[in-house]
């Protein structure tokens, strides 16, 4: 499945991040399993009653490194995989439904939304953002999530939109048409139809 994938991807931060010093915070390990994977490292384990796992990972030195997963109840199905730098979200965070089908991609960095997100729904992208430091920024596109066909585009800079924004038909053809600057639209309306339409 996908999610297999996905988490191989994400284990690989694992070796990426084990070199590097741990300085961000410390995090509470009551109620895990805990296995010591040497240079510091350590492997978390925390279940049920019945040992179903609820989350896992890695810490070095005290401080989570690495891709950590939660799951939903009584499965081995993961419902967040999550990399951790330092003791902050850096890199990608992705969640599934119960059903084990992407629902989301948030990229991080230093515990801040950065970089592409993309939200899914019955396996179709509905929404593509782009974030920078915590804000919008940058391209995004919204989709129908039944047809998948392009609704909206545009960019926005520091959370306002700025440039061009786009709406488009149910066929997918540009319909409307603004231009934005710092949040104030500038020009734009109704796109017209050549006459031989």
């Amino acid at each position: 499945m996908i999610y297999k994938l996905m988490f191989f991807v994400l284990a690989l931060n694992v070796l990426s991040s084990c070199g590097s010093g741990s300085s961000g915070p410390s995090y509470d390990l009551k109620g895990f399993q805990t296995e010591s994977i040497g240079g510091g490292g350590t492997y978390a384990r925390f279940a049920d009653q019945e040992n179903w796992p609820l989350s896992t990972g890695h810490v070095i030195n005290g401080v989570r490194n690495g891709a950590w997963t939660t799951y939903y109840p009584q499965s081995n199905k993961p419902k967040t995989i999550t990399n951790y730098i330092n003791g902050q979200k850096n890199g990608d965070e992705i969640t599934f439904n119960d059903r084990g089908n992407m629902e989301s991609i948030i990229g991080y960095r230093n515990d801040k939304l950065h970089g592409l997100s993309t939200t899914f729904k019955s396996s179709r992208v509905v929404n593509e953002t782009t974030y920078a430091n915590g804000n919008i920024d940058g391209p995004f596109k919204v989709f129908d999530e039944r047809s998948g066909k392009i609704q909206r585009s545009g960019t926005m800079k520091n959370g306002k939109p700025h440039g061009e924004l786009l709406n488009y038909s149910p066929e997918g053809v540009v319909n409307m048409r603004y231009e934005y600057k710092d949040g104030v639209k500038v020009s734009g309306g109704i796109v017209e139809k050549p006459a031989s339409e």
